[in-house]
């Protein structure tokens, strides 16, 4: 008969003691049953995930160029404006609209910037990432797929 009422001490389990046993009793797979087609998925994918966020990269570079050129020329209207304002007063509302695309431009860049960063950051993981590939894995395998056939 079944007893309903037993209860045992959960802190009396050696959790870590029935994990190492549970290892010694299961067999390792040791044996590698990675393909050479399935390496080559794995680099493409890299070297598209790297050249991605590369291009990424350099679209932000880009688009923060012409902010940054965008920002100078705003500057200076905004210098010739402040020069004219003692000649003609209703600048003044000008001069406002400037200064708060200047600053606009301002937050644009610092984002365009962290932007650059993270991609830059991301496309360099995929590099460390290529670089630490087993190449000589996927040479092997690729060498193996030929001589059988």
């Amino acid at each position: 008969m079944y007893q309903q009422n037993i209860t045992l001490p959960v802190e009396s389990l050696n959790v870590d003691k029935i994990a190492a046993t549970v290892r010694e009793l299961v067999p390792a797979n040791t044996q590698d049953h990675t393909t050479a087609e399935e390496l080559r998925t794995q680099l493409r994918s890299l070297v598209e995930r790297r050249d991605f966020h590369d291009s990424r990269a350099e679209r932000y570079s880009q688009e923060l160029a012409i902010v940054e050129g965008t920002l100078r020329n705003t500057k200076s209207a905004l210098d010739e404006a402040q020069k004219l304002v003692i000649t003609r007063p209703a600048l003044r509302h000008r001069i406002a609209e400037l200064e708060q695309n200047k600053e606009r431009l301002r937050e644009e860049i610092t984002a365009l910037q962290v932007a650059v960063e993270r991609q830059a950051a991301i496309r360099d993981s995929a590099i460390k990432a290529i670089a630490e590939f087993d190449h000589s894995k996927l040479k092997r395998l690729s060498a193996e797929e030929k001589a059988l056939g």
